[in-house]
């Protein structure tokens, strides 16, 4: 029992990696997601669409159960946030790539767009991690990218901070108010 619990304090302490790749060129599709932890393969899912992407049953959400989950969430932000805020600091980026090449029928609107999907590419690679590139084309309507997202998720203390979380009155009612609701 006692290596079990070990196991699992190893597990949450060395975290989880997770890599996300996609590939778009002209109607076909593809997207990669892929979960390890350590050298081993947990999770493994290829989504590939070809001739684009078939419309499934639209399905909404219910708005009765949104009316009643988001006051709930309202009374409780200041709460969540702490949880939320340790588990963005757990994230470690370990790579980010992609390459988007896009166009517009009208060139002034590709233009525009490129200067802006531009900047903000540069911004992000100001990180050593990033490495984003933006293309245009003028001549026809386009979108094509190929991206690989890769992170790192420590989960000690996140799940320290939910256990923390919902051991509060307030918290502990959030998560039964969430539980009579769904």
């Amino acid at each position: 029992m006692a290596i079990f619990f070990f196991l699992i304090i190893i597990f949450l302490i060395t975290g989880i990696k997770i890599a996300i790749k996609s590939k778009k060129k002209k109607k076909d599709f593809n997207l990669s997601i892929e979960i390890r932890w350590v050298f081993f393969k947990m999770y493994h899912k290829e989504i590939s669409k070809i001739n684009g992407l078939k419309d499934k049953d639209k399905s909404s959400i219910d708005l009765d159960v949104l009316n009643k989950i988001l006051p709930s969430i309202k009374n409780n932000v200041h709460g969540i946030s702490k949880p939320l805020v340790v588990f963005i600091k757990s994230i470690k980026l370990e790579r980010l790539n992609g390459n988007l090449i896009f166009g517009f029928y009208s060139p002034v609107t590709t233009a525009i767009t490129f200067t802006s999907i531009n900047t903000v590419f540069t911004i992000a690679n100001v990180h050593d991690k990033a490495n984003l590139s933006v293309g245009a084309d003028f001549t026809k309507e386009i979108l094509d990218f190929d991206g690989e997202f890769i992170f790192k998720i420590r989960l000690l203390r996140p799940i320290l901070a939910f256990l923390r979380f919902i051991t509060t009155k307030s918290g502990f009612k959030l998560i039964m108010q969430l539980k009579n609701i769904l």
